[in-house]
Formats: C-alpha cells, structure tokens, sequence
C-alpha cells in the first residue's frame, strides 16, 4: 500500500466513506507527516497551537499531529488503482512512535 500526505483543501467530500484499512497511524506515514508538516511550519505557516517560541519546527509539527489539528491528511493507495483519504484526527497514533 501506498500512501500521500496532502492538506485538508484536497479532500473531496466524496471520498470521505466507509473505510477498507484499519484506523491507524503508520510509523512511516507519522514520519512524514511530521517532517511535512515541520517543512511548513519553518517556511512560515502558522502554527495550531500556542507558545510556540522557543520549540524546534519538528516538535510543533509533533504536538500538532498527535493533537489531530494538523492541517493534513493521508491518502492511501491500493494496489487496485482505488484509495482513501483519511483525516489525522480520525487516526489512532500508538504510543510508542518517537
């Protein structure tokens, strides 16, 4: 399977149905949206949480991600051609990833 971080303004609302792969978070897709989501952050996009002066662009993106506000999401591909989109909030992160 194949994944794509993209931001919420690309999710058409057709795509957000029933789901065909489980609800969590991969260590691969947690890393890239954070090192995504980081990228962002340093180039100048606001920030989704407060107190944000003294913290390393990764450690924003992390608290961001972990929070579910982060303004992204993943795209799932299957090797069928289909995909889904799923919303960071609707993804369950374990605890032990970083």
């Amino acid at each position: 399977m194949e994944f794509k971080v993209i931001g919420l303004d690309d999710i058409e609302e057709d795509v957000i149905v029933e789901k065909k792969s489980n609800p969590y978070m991969t260590k691969m897709e947690f890393t890239k949206l954070v090192a995504t989501r980081a990228f962002h952050l340093k180039n100048g996009a606001p920030s989704s949480i407060h107190r944000t002066a003294d913290m390393h662009p990764a450690d924003i993106a992390e608290v961001e991600i972990r929070r579910g506000i982060a303004p992204l999401a993943v795209k799932r591909r299957f090797p069928d051609g289909s995909y889904e989109v799923w919303r960071i909030k609707d993804l369950m992160i374990k605890s032990n990833y970083i």
